[in-house]
């Protein structure tokens, strides 16, 4: 009776600590999710924010692309050295993951026990690269053809469309250039088939990166919606 008794208290005190340990798991893993819900929620507003950037660079884009075909450069929205500028302007998409780093790194996202959570927290990563790297292609279009051609054609660039801010503490002898204001030089841009090119890659290139903003986005939401349903389990 006494070695049973020994082996009972031994196999309690065994049990014991796996509660205690499930327990702490457990508790772990609660507080995970809710950063990581935090952490994916200001996602959602970031990238909100930069798809709306990268919407309107298309659509400036685009206008000049019309301007191209029609001769004439019109636009509700933007004006022709605005719509050059943002020609020129070629973002970048930085979530950060500072929740989601931590568990992988320490290997504690295994405590996870959703493995479709689990799976989707993992493949994130890779989802949020194929947008890096279409802006990064863009950007190379950017500095390496646009920025190029317009500077070797002398088209005016040192615009920016809020106001002046990029000149305002420049030596009073810098000017101002406008391309709206020299209507020889918007012909004969606009009159550019090469132009037009560079302006079609752009476009293309910015249509294509649209298709994995969506892609993130849609990430995020799945991502999101298996949090929740984990934190109401």
């Amino acid at each position: 009776m006494e070695g049973a008794a020994i082996v009972i208290s031994i196999l309690l005190a065994f049990a014991i600590d796996a509660w205690w340990d499930e327990r702490k798991d457990s508790k772990f893993e609660d507080e995970a999710i809710l950063g990581l819900v935090d952490e994916y929620e200001g996602h959602v507003r970031s990238l909100q924010i930069a798809k709306d950037l990268h919407l309107r660079i298309h659509r400036a884009v685009a206008s000049l692309i019309t301007a191209c075909h029609t001769g004439t450069y019109q636009s509700d929205e933007f004006d022709i050295d605005q719509a050059t500028f943002w020609l020129l302007v070629p973002p970048t998409t930085d979530l950060g993951s500072g929740v989601l780093d931590t568990l992988m790194s320490s290997g504690q996202i295994k405590l996870i026990s959703n493995k479709q959570l689990r799976f989707q927290l993992t493949e994130w990563e890779s989802v949020l690269d194929e947008l890096k790297d279409d802006e990064q292609n863009g950007s190379k279009i950017v500095h390496e053809i646009v920025a190029p051609y317009l500077t070797q054609h002398g088209v005016p660039v040192a615009y920016t469309p809020s106001t002046s801010e990029a000149i305002v503490d420049a030596p009073i002898h810098v000017a101002e250039r406008k391309l709206a204001m020299d209507v020889v030089a918007q012909k004969n841009l606009l009159s550019d088939s090469e132009f037009l090119s560079i302006l079609e890659l752009r476009y293309t290139r910015l249509a294509h990166t649209t298709v994995e903003f969506n892609r993130v986005t849609s990430a995020i939401d799945s991502i999101l919606t298996a949090l929740r349903t984990s934190i109401d389990r």
